[in-house]
């Protein structure tokens, strides 16, 4: 069995697909749901999610790093031997996740696609705020190509949520 890791930009359908993967009955889950959580970059202590657009400054994420708790993912990784997890999310330390994930899966989108889906936004959801929109843009192509690198698969996230499933299911066999 395995750990499968899937990631991608943000707005590329993480959560869709994480929650497509319970109905199906997988074991899977959502780095926003408890994984991942915003640090103070000065004191190392968490901080607390400031879900409005106006609290939510450049400033404020210039001081604070969304990451990943590696105790948590080592965890799943050791019950991923006998079934299949899927994590789904990104944040910025996603080489925490790298070593202990078996596969890793890239969602993809073009960056007209990504620009829609981050203007349909919820308001308070991250990518609402048009200094978190700038920043995505500028870390779209990076990202990408640095999973492409790794050899993670590539999925088209522009693609019907059942044909992304079906390629995340075959990418993890």
């Amino acid at each position: 069995m395995s750990l499968i890791y899937v990631t991608g930009i943000e707005t590329a359908g993480k959560t869709t697909a994480c929650n497509e993967l319970k109905k199906r009955g997988y074991e899977a889950h959502d780095f926003d749901e408890g994984i991942a959580h915003y640090y103070d970059k000065a004191t190392g202590k968490q901080s607390e999610w400031l879900g409005s657009v106006e609290a939510r400054t450049a400033d404020w994420h210039q001081k604070n790093d969304y990451v990943m708790d590696r105790f948590y993912i080592e965890r799943l990784a050791e019950q991923a031997k006998s079934k299949p997890i899927f994590l789904c999310g990104t944040t910025q330390n996603d080489e925490v996740v790298l070593d202990l994930s078996d596969k890793t899966v890239y969602l993809f989108l073009d960056e007209d696609t990504l620009r829609l889906r981050m203007n349909n936004r919820q308001s308070g959801k991250f990518a609402f705020a048009e200094h978190e929109q700038q920043a995505i843009i500028s870390w779209h192509k990076s990202s990408e190509d640095g999973y492409r690198e790794r050899g993670s698969t590539m999925i088209d996230a522009t693609l019907p949520i059942e044909k992304v499933i079906e390629s995340i299911l075959v990418a993890s066999i």
